[in-house]
């Protein structure tokens, strides 16, 4: 599934959705907007979201914690 982003400069950026999960009432989000790395490989990226009239509207992660989560979600995705 994808969805749009604005990125810092106000340009429409296409996400595609790796996954979804929720811990302790937070809604988590793992997606790739496309970019690769040095390496050739694509980069994972990882948000809280919310979802307020029907657009997905999504923060950072605040600490090294969720960032964990993210990690343990992924392995065993």
């Amino acid at each position: 599934m994808n969805f749009q982003l604005l990125d810092q400069n106000n340009n429409l950026i296409t996400c595609q959705i790796i996954g979804l999960f929720t811990h302790q009432n937070d809604n988590y989000i793992v997606y790739t907007d496309g970019t690769v790395d040095i390496n050739n490989k694509e980069e994972v990226l990882a948000s809280k979201y919310e979802i307020n009239d029907g657009k997905i509207m999504i923060k950072p992660l605040e600490n090294e914690y969720e960032w964990d989560l993210v990690d343990k979600y992924l392995k065993g995705a």
